[in-house]
């Protein structure tokens, strides 16, 4: 995981690999068995990104927690990917799941960027190719609030964030700046 912190917002990001077709820029469906996967692993990686923030907070801070989803999308058979935004349903609240019905929706929007993104920065797009996402991540943020400011005397504080050597872990510096 990885953690970063603005003077005022605590956030994080988590991201895992997954490797599933979202269906041909023609308009053809994703695999319906991939539903339940995109629901299970963006369920997951936001329940850990909003913990993670929780864990940042100072007690007694209730602010609310933002999370967006995106993907890292790429064409089948190429390896350059595009950083998309994954929609979220309009009722998705910090910690909830992306519906698996909603599967078919997400892959038409996130095609569309994916597409219109492409088209920016390559000047083309390959009609008929299927679009594959590689890796999907959730960031979830909050404001650090006042509690923060006073909880650290607003200075820096070290906060040790997860994984080890070559796994994004190590000492991020966290600030809350009372004015």
């Amino acid at each position: 995981a990885q953690v970063r912190e603005d003077p005022a917002e605590v956030r994080t990001f988590e991201e895992a690999v997954m490797e599933r077709s979202l269906g041909s820029t023609s308009g053809a469906a994703p695999n319906a068995g991939d539903a339940s996967e995109f629901a299970r692993v963006f369920g997951a990686l936001c329940a850990k990104a909003v913990q993670g923030v929780e864990q940042q907070r100072a007690t007694g801070d209730t602010s609310p927690v933002a999370v967006n989803f995106r993907a890292q999308v790429r064409y089948e058979g190429t390896d350059s990917t595009i950083l998309c935004d994954w929609p979220q349903s309009s009722g998705a609240a910090a910690g909830s799941a992306v519906a698996a019905a909603s599967l078919a929706e997400a892959a038409g929007a996130v095609t569309g960027d994916f597409n219109a993104r492409h088209l920016k920065q390559f000047g083309f797009v390959m009609a008929g190719k299927a679009c594959i996402v590689e890796s999907v991540s959730v960031e979830a943020a909050a404001a650090a609030g006042d509690a923060a400011a006073r909880a650290v005397g607003g200075r820096g504080q070290g906060v040790r964030s997860g994984g080890g050597p070559g796994r994004g872990g190590g000492l991020v510096w966290a600030a809350a700046v009372s004015l």
